[in-house]
């Protein structure tokens, strides 16, 4: 009995040291938008497809107006350096809207990521906006609070990515049949939206094989004793 109470002491120990050592080792981070732009298209006509605003503005536009015009924010935002072997293990987004105008108050935002990020705020248009990489479903939606900070979760999208490159999020209506606009706060704004980034390192699979045979090892050690 004493020598098993030994073996699973034993295993209890370097199962906490091993947890240990990788939460002392996690970082957080903040990533900056770098470019940002609205783009815009009246979906019966294709109207404004070739239209790029406000690319130096410190807000831009989502949503629906009263005219039949939808309207995409794209926000693209660069991941700092992160620590050897750091990868995300959780991240959020925050952003302000300083006005909402007809149904903003009742009607959602959808959040999108995009895995593509080889675009230019000063040349970005619904056209040539690399639609292709957008996800199909929102990572998030919400009714945004109007001059206060809103902040959604966007994990799902980046866990286990490295630092030292670009991301990128598009924020439109959920529902285009209905008028309701945001004007949303950019780079160039004075609430400028970012990321808010956990990173932890991972296991080196040389790592956790000597704490299994440090497991193994006790083990043998014990049924010999």
């Amino acid at each position: 009995m004493k020598k098993r109470m030994r073996v699973i002491e034993c295993v209890v120990v370097l199962v906490i040291f091993a947890v240990c050592c990788v939460n002392s080792m996690a970082a957080t981070y903040t990533a900056h938008g770098t470019e940002d732009a609205s783009v815009a298209v009246i979906p019966a006509t294709g109207t404004y497809g070739d239209w790029n605003g406000f690319p130096n503005d410190g807000t831009i536009d989502a949503g629906a107006d009263t005219g039949g015009v939808v309207y995409w924010a794209w926000f693209k935002y660069a991941l700092p350096t992160f620590g050897a072997d750091e990868v995300i293990d959780t991240a959020s987004l925050t952003f302000v809207p300083v006005a909402g105008l007809n149904n903003a108050g009742t009607t959602n935002m959808g959040i999108y990521y995009c895995s593509e990020n080889s675009w230019s705020e000063g040349t970005i248009t619904y056209n040539s906006a690399p639609w292709s990489g957008v996800d199909s479903s929102p990572i998030a939606q919400l009714i945004p609070s109007i001059w206060n900070y809103n902040t959604v979760d966007i994990t799902s999208a980046l866990v286990g990515m490295s630092g030292g490159q670009n991301v990128t999020f598009v924020m439109t209506t959920m529902n285009q049949s209905v008028a309701a606009e945001w004007y949303i706060q950019t780079s160039e704004g004075g609430y400028p939206p970012y990321l808010s980034i956990n990173a932890t390192v991972v296991p080196e699979p040389a790592t956790m094989a000597l704490l299994v045979m440090g497991c193994f090892g006790l083990l043998r050690r014990n049924r010999t004793v």
